[in-house]
Order: C-alpha cells, then structure tokens, then sequence
C-alpha cells in the first residue's frame, strides 16, 4: 500500500502574523487626555478566532489514548482513527514541534551537534525563517509497508525526495502518537541534512535531530553510538534500487503485541531468528514453534531489533539459564540495566529472559518495565504458552542484566518522580480512572467523577494523552496528595503553581478569552502566581515570536490571562 500525505500540512500550522491586520489585541491601551491613544503604545497583534476546517480534525483526532472511564454502550463510538488519519496527526504535532525548536535561541548550536560544524548556516537560518513564518514545506510522507523500507518505522529517500512511513509502525502505535512523531523527526532530519551539508553526515543524523528536537540531552556515550551508526539500505522503490536512510525500532515496546507484529518483521522473528529456524520460535508466526511463545526467540528478536550485536547475540544459542556462560562479541553482565538489555532469572532453577524496556524510579524504588515470551506458561488465555506481553518489577527481581552491544533503545517515560515545590490544586475535566502509578500500564485504583477537586503533591512522567483543554500531548501524571495514587495531567485543570510577570498593561478576564469580561488589570511588570493553564482567544507573542493561544488562571481565582503577555511557564 502506497499512500500519499500531502504536503500542504504545513499550512495547519503555520501562520504569518504580519499577514493579519493590526488590532487591540489583550491589553490595556495608554490613553492622553483628549481620550486618544498614545503614540507608541503597545499594540500586540490579536489572531482571529481560529475557524474549524476540515484538517483541525487532523489536530483535534489526536484524543485517541484517553484514560477516562467509557460506558461500554458508547465503545462502538470510539474507533480507532485510520493509519492515514494518525499520519496526518503527527505531521501537524511534528510541525508544531519544529516551529517550538526553530525559534529555540539555540538553534544553531543544537543543529551543529546533529548535522556537524559544516553545514550551509544560511541554509539552515533560512530553513529556521520558513519554519517560523508558516512556509516550510515538508517533503511529502509516503505510506507503505514495513517490508517496502527494510523493516524500519521510517525512512528517507534523498533520490526520490520522500519520507516513507510503514503502515504497521502507524497501526500500532495509536495510542502512542509520540513515538510516531519521533520517528517523523527522525526522517525530516535525514531531509535536513541533505539540503544543508553537501554529504551525508555520518552516523544517524536524524536519530540526534529528533532527540534534540524533543528536549533531550545526549552524553558523549550515547553520541559517540549514533554517530557510528550506518542507517542506510538499499530497497526497491517503483522498481528501481535506492538508497534510503532509515529509523530502526528504538520505539519501546509498552502494550502486549499480536501475531501480525512479529509477521511483519521476518528478518528479526523468523529468517533472521536462530531459535525460530530451529523450530524453537512462534507456532503463530510462519509455524516457527511447537507452542505459542519462547522467551529466548523473542529476547534475541527484540534485542536483534533493537540493533543489538548479531554476534553477540548468536554467540547467546542454549537455554535461557546458560545466556550469562555463552557471552561474546562485547556482551557483557552489568547491575543498572537500561532499555535494550536482556534480563536473566538462573535461580532456584529458574530458567527465563525478558528485554528491557523502560527503567523508572517511583517512591525512591527503581523500576523495570520488561517485554517477554513464554514457552510453557499461559498468560494470555490463547494456547499453550504465551506470545508475547509486558510487565513491570522491581530492577532487583531478575538475577543479571545482559548488555549487547549496539543496542540504541530510546530512554522512554516516566523518568523519576520530581516532587512539585508546594502542594496544587486541580479539577477533573472529565471522569478519570485513578492507578496505582503513572502510567496506563498500572492497575486503576479507583475513579474521579467530572467537577471533582483534588490536591496534588507530585509529577512524574507517564503514558502520554491528548490534553484536549491545552490542545497537546501531555505525559505528565500527577500524585493525589499523601498517596501513591496518580491521574493523567491530561485531564485535570490546575498545573504546579508557576509565577509571571506582565510585559505590558494587560486585562484580566473572567474566562480564558476576549470573549469572556474584564474584571481588572496587571500592571506591567507586575508578577503573579498560576494554577492552571488552558486554550482561548490567540494572540501574537512579541517576545517570543509565535502564535500563543495559551491563558494563564490567577492562583486560587477563576480570573484569566493570556499567556502572551506573560514571562513565565508551566514545567511541562
């Protein structure tokens, strides 16, 4: 299947301000005594209302992960979005992204850690410019299949100029529309570099490019990796040989997989398997087991998938017990696991391996989150053993960790609790399961109904969902006060308590926009603490220079402002 998206997604997004008329704007005018306006006075530009049309469905879709009670009547209501559809949201979240990351003041510098100190700087100041005023065309996004570009999430054609994204990296991803966008990023930073370097950029450039775009912070280690990364391959593209560059599955596996995952991925799972060519694989993928699952084909798959060491790995052949005496080729035992690493269980004649997906730390205790098979057991109420499931321990439950080498699993969520700097208050939107921890992958507890107030006294990160009110992604979960009880910031109105000072005479309003009264006045310059964050009227932010449809809630009020006016963020 060959889908085209077409590139005209820029223009959700992007804006010009100096296309729109002037106008009052949010704040207060200065006035002489003749009742005229000042000269010079500040005038920021005031956004019209933005009008639906049919692609802000492509933006509002993204509500497809909530974590709010269903009445099982309305399910068949809730579909699942298309993989066009899902496509077509992280290309607008992407966009968004690159925007934020374009009018970073470190710009340049970040570009220089992905794309190297010879890149055309005016070519990428350019590219910075036409993400910032709304004309930055992306190459055009091809769907297909995930044998088309070599089994990766993604790839880049500089030959054809296109990105291609598999359809079943889409699919089943849904309710993980982060890791779609991080591989979007990926593929844009392999375009980027073949408009702003005269050669490829060694390494995965576009593996970099997404992190920084995202935030995060890479130490020489994991630099030194990527840059000695090739993610190149050669496919068939309209009959003819190309080169691609391509986005390996650094996505961490969190929700229980079916057959078809596996199908889709024959050169980690079947033909490029040494456990299922033995027969000792999946008698649900290509008849390649005696029983439905088998933790070691599995953990050398996924590991294998994740670019593990195919030496190491096949150096790895006996039972489950015996991996930690058959290492070679750079694998080795290690006591802080990460994500990529194979877990071991040899004691008390245990005899089992998992991989590591996610490494957390809650209440002072470190976490691993694990994907695994099984031969024998039955977890998943099929047939004798189990394909495939996820589950969460105690970092001391598995006897050893087994490093390989090569392995380039991304770090996901939740990082480690940050408690908030005073307790905060926030109300329910919508009714709201409660879990043991943050995160979808924990048990639910218990239930918030709609209106309901509570204080909270942490944030960690967790399972992402669309914040409907804020008009984002939002991994952020929030801890009910003196509990280990935790809820999706994604429905809840309030934010850990963040000051701001006004940068001009700005109205205070009854509600998040023009449309709702003046009940008074900041002064400018004058500071004040916030509680909550939502969507209103859109202005233009002088200071930051983009379009801010964000409003600010007076602590303990119900008194609004709009955050374009403001110095000073929410810690999302």
């Amino acid at each position: 299947m060959w889908t085209q998206i077409p590139k005209e997604i820029s223009g959700l997004l992007g804006t010009n301000p100096n296309a729109i008329a002037r106008s009052d704007g949010d704040i207060l005018e200065s006035f002489n005594a003749h009742g005229l306006p000042v000269t010079g006075a500040v005038e920021p530009v005031l956004l019209p209302t933005l009008v639906p049309v049919e692609g802000d469905r492509l933006v509002m879709d993204l509500d497809i992960s909530v974590d709010q009670e269903i009445n099982p009547a309305e399910t068949d209501s809730h579909t699942a979005p298309s993989v066009d559809s899902l496509t077509g949201m992280a290309l607008a979240n992407t966009y968004e992204q690159l925007q934020q990351f374009a009018n970073s003041p470190e710009f340049l510098s970040q570009m220089s850690i992905a794309f190297g100190d010879d890149f055309d700087v005016e070519a990428a100041q350019d590219l910075a410019d036409s993400l910032t005023n709304g004309t930055f065309e992306m190459p055009p996004t091809t769907v297909v299949s995930v044998a088309d570009i070599n089994g990766s999430n993604g790839a880049f054609a500089a030959a054809t100029n296109n990105i291609y994204l598999a359809s079943e990296f889409v699919a089943e991803n849904a309710d993980n529309p982060e890791a779609i966008v991080s591989v979007l990023l990926e593929e844009i930073g392999h375009y980027i570099d073949s408009q702003i370097n005269i050669s490829d950029t060694p390494g995965d450039e576009g593996a970099i490019f997404s992190g920084l775009v995202q935030g995060r912070e890479f130490d020489a280690g994991e630099l030194e990796a990527l840059m000695a990364v090739d993610d190149t391959a050669t496919v068939m593209i309209n009959g003819e040989a190309t080169l691609i560059e391509q986005s390996s599955s650094r996505t961490p596996l969190l929700t229980q997989q079916n057959a078809n995952y596996f199908r889709n991925r024959p050169q980690f799972y079947t033909t490029g398997n040494i456990f299922a060519q033995s027969m000792f694989g999946s008698s649900l993928v290509g008849g390649r087991g005696h029983t439905e699952g088998n933790c070691t084909w599995y953990a050398h798959g996924r590991v294998k998938e994740l670019g593990g060491s195919v030496a190491a790995l096949n150096s790895m052949r006996g039972n489950a017990n015996q991996w930690h005496t058959q290492l070679s080729n750079g694998a080795r035992i290690v006591s802080d696991p990460q994500p990529g690493d194979i877990a071991q269980w040899t004691r008390n004649g245990q005899n089992h391996v998992a991989v590591v997906e996610r490494v957390y730390q809650q209440n002072g205790v470190r976490r691993v989150t694990l994907s695994e098979s099984h031969y024998r057991n039955n977890f998943d109420g099929g047939g004798a053993g189990t394909l495939h499931r996820i589950v969460d321990y105690t970092a001391n439950n598995p006897d050893r960790y087994i490093r390989v080498p090569g392995v380039l699993a991304s770090t996901p969520s939740p990082l480690p609790t940050q408690p908030s700097t005073s307790a905060f208050r926030g109300t329910v939107d919508g009714a709201l399961n409660i879990r043991s921890g943050p995160g979808t992958n924990n048990s639910i507890v218990g239930s918030l109904s709609p209106g309901h107030s509570r204080t909270f006294d942490a944030v960690a990160r967790g399972t992402m969902h669309w914040d409907a009110r804020e008009q984002r992604n939002d991994n952020r979960w929030f801890r009910i006060q003196n509990t280990n009880q935790w809820v999706s910031a994604s429905f809840i109105t309030g934010n850990p308590l963040f000051t701001g000072a006004a940068d001009t005479t700005l109205n205070i309003r009854s509600g998040p926009g023009t449309n709702f009264s003046v009940v008074g006045s900041l002064s400018n310059g004058s500071r004040r603490t916030f509680d909550a964050t939502t969507v209103g009227t859109t202005h233009w932010d002088t200071r930051e220079r983009k379009n801010e449809n964000r409003w600010f809630r007076l602590q303990n009020t119900n008194q609004w402002v709009s955050a374009a006016f403001i110095t000073g963020d929410p810690t999302y």
